[in-house]
This record gives structure tokens, sequence and C-alpha cells, in this order.
């Protein structure tokens, strides 16, 4: 019974994906829905179903769907760090940007000073309006001048600084 129940997953899982490549979120959901198992969870270096399914979600713009997809992912493999940001971006894409926030913090225990993460914390902080949290969030970049593009981001976020003084 355990085998007949993963390889039927395993096909839902590969349908699933090959979909998502696809970008036919509807099937890819589809299978997505039909691959949740416990079976998957099994394995510590698979990803979760769920974050494909979270994503599925995002791409239809189903974001609550894709929070609640992308927190049960987060909770069986707490460590991935896509998985961190996926997460903190619905948050984001929803509002709730002190949840984005803290969960950005949380893949930042894991990899201090990661890129990545360091400038999405950066657009949570410019959509707060917390503008010099943003410019020193950039500023911890390791090598943060020689990318010109974060230097543009520091240079608007410092006008956007200079024009709202009262």
């Amino acid at each position: 019974v355990y085998g007949i129940a993963v390889t039927r997953q395993e096909a839902a899982v590969r349908k699933s994906l090959d979909y998502s490549l696809a970008g036919n979120w509807p099937q890819m959901l589809k299978y997505g829905e039909e691959a949740r198992s416990v079976f998957r969870n099994l394995d510590p270096w698979a990803n979760p179903i769920q974050s494909y399914i979270g994503k599925g979600y995002e791409e239809t713009n189903r974001i609550p769907e894709a929070i609640r997809a992308y927190e049960e992912a987060h909770v069986d493999n707490p460590t991935k760090l896509k998985g961190i940001m996926n997460l903190a971006r619905v948050y984001e894409k929803s509002g709730m940007l002190t949840e984005a926030e803290n969960t950005l913090n949380k893949g930042l225990w894991i990899i201090p000073a990661q890129r990545l993460i360091l400038k999405q914390k950066s657009d949570v902080y410019y959509r707060m309006g917390a503008f010099d949290k943003a410019i020193r969030t950039y500023q911890e970049i390791y090598a943060w001048e020689q990318d010109s593009a974060i230097v543009q981001n520091i240079r608007y976020l410092r006008a956007i600084m200079k024009n709202h003084k009262p």
C-alpha cells in the first residue's frame, strides 16, 4: 500500500511540476493537491508539495491560499531559504509587512548577510515607509557599493527622505 501511494503521489508531483514549468497554474494546482501526502514530507531534502501549491496559488493571485500553503511548507521545512522568501513575499503582497519582516529575520538567523533576503527585507522596509531602515539593510549586503541597482535604490530612498522632511 505504501509503495502504491508513493508511486501515485510521485506521478502527481511530476505532473504538477511539468504544469508549473509550462505556466499552467490551474493544472499545476490540480495535480499539486493530488500529490499532498504525509509520505512526501518524510524526506527532509524534498521540497514540500505545499511549496509548489503555494506558487500555483500565488501565480493565480489567490494570496490567502498561497499564504496557507507556504506556511504549511515552512512548518515542514523551516530552514529552506526559498520557502522563507516565498512566505515573506506573499505576506508582503497581502500587506502583512511585519510578518514579512519577521519571516525574513528567520532566514537571516539561518544564513546571516544572505544577499537575496537582505534585498527583500529592504523592499519590505520601503513598503513600510521605513526608508532609513531600507538603506541600512541594503548597506549590510556584501560589496553593495559595486551593485549599481542597490546604489541606485539607495539614491532613490535618500531622495524620498530628503523630499519628505518637515
